[in-house]
């Protein structure tokens, strides 16, 4: 549950992940609450389909290699994405990714203890608000998998959960208005 601004600084360099070991380490440098404290913060990635993605693209990437050109780039894919998916209409912001992780993660464990560590809040008080509007947004929200803009994207993902490959992370092409045809195989 990274901050907006930690996601679009992360380089290569940032994230350690040994190929025995089924965990990414990311050293997020002085961030927000890192300042405050006077410590560089760090946070540990454990989800497996993240973590062999992360493998691969450092196994392609230089050391000071980011995941985006820049902030602008970054945000434009983010946009780019939304639309691609057709989820415009959803409001979702970067900083959705956060509290929408921090929403799925306490839904699923229940603990806010545990979310407090995980997402590096200091007061509880915040990351309830953040909960308490998470899970009152999700019991709202309805994105079924049968939706046409998100097919192609779950076939893609379920396709990948067992072997990633960047080339097939690809969205589809954009075919005609309103279809869509998946992006040939690369390689």
């Amino acid at each position: 549950m990274l901050r907006t601004g930690e996601i679009i600084t992360l380089k290569c360099s940032h994230m350690l992940c040994e190929a025995a070991h089924d965990k990414v380490i990311l050293s997020l440098g002085f961030t927000k609450g890192g300042k405050r404290q006077g410590a560089a913060e760090s946070c540990v990635i454990g989800y497996d389909m993240a973590v062999r993605f992360i493998k691969q693209w450092k196994s392609l990437a230089s050391p000071s290699t980011g995941l985006a050109p820049s902030p602008a780039k970054w945000r434009s894919l983010f946009n780019q994405a939304l639309e691609a998916l057709d989820l415009q209409g959803f409001s979702f912001r970067p900083y959705s990714l956060r509290r929408g992780g921090a929403t799925w993660w306490f839904n699923r464990h229940h603990s806010l203890d545990q979310i407090l560590v995980q997402g590096r809040w200091q007061a509880a008080k915040t990351a309830r608000i953040y909960l308490n509007d998470g899970l009152a947004v999700l019991a709202e929200l309805q994105l079924p998998a049968s939706r046409p803009s998100l097919a192609p994207f779950l076939k893609i993902f379920q396709n990948q959960r067992s072997r990633p490959s960047f080339s097939t992370l690809e969205p589809p092409a954009w075919k005609d208005r309103g279809s869509w045809k998946e992006a040939p195989k690369k390689g």
